[in-house]
């Protein structure tokens, strides 16, 4: 009975979100918190394997699969017409930013960086995110600010196995669903 029990709740939980994204793809109007921020959600590449993961809790973005740990991510407005997309999850990087890892410019590697505050957006933390589709499900390209120079700048895994680090100075935009 407990197996079936799960399934059917996980179940539920995916036509949901399902559900909520079908209908923010189809309207424009995100769901906001009583806080003010937006639901965390699950951004996943490569046919929707290829899942946004604060592997170990941060401060690595690594590729995993979905409905895991660590997988709750938002996006959030930041400076101007950019976005950050934001970790929800517990502990140390709770509300850090995909950025460049250890806030070093030089350094293209997907990581955790406390993002606002007294300490600022830290480098390549400005994502333009722009519409698309992946297995029938809404998601969007995120091109990285600070990395999109000529034909590179897009957040992408390394590769699409587990465990691989994302990057954001891709050659070419992958499309990540939510839900």
């Amino acid at each position: 009975m407990t197996r079936l029990h799960s399934w059917l709740r996980s179940l539920k939980v995916r036509s949901v979100r399902f559900a909520v994204a079908a209908t923010v793809a189809a309207t424009g109007i995100a769901f906001v918190s009583s806080t003010g921020m937006a639901s965390a959600t699950e951004y996943c590449a490569g046919g929707i394997t290829a899942c946004l993961n604060a592997w170990g809790g941060g401060p690595s973005v690594n590729v995993y699969n979905p409905n895991t740990p660590n997988d709750n991510f938002i996006l959030l407005g930041g400076s101007g017409i950019y976005y950050n997309i934001k970790f929800n999850g517990s502990g140390l990087y709770n509300g850090a930013c995909i950025s460049d890892a250890l806030n070093d410019p030089n350094n293209a590697r997907a990581g955790l960086v406390s993002c606002g505050g007294s300490s600022g957006t830290p480098w390549g933390a400005n994502f333009s995110p722009t519409n698309c589709t992946s297995n029938e499900y809404p998601g969007f390209i995120f091109r990285n600010i600070h990395w999109s120079n000529g034909s590179n700048g897009y957040l992408g895994p390394q590769t699409n196995t587990l465990g691989a680090p994302f990057y954001l100075n891709k050659p070419t935009g992958w499309c990540f669903a939510y839900f």
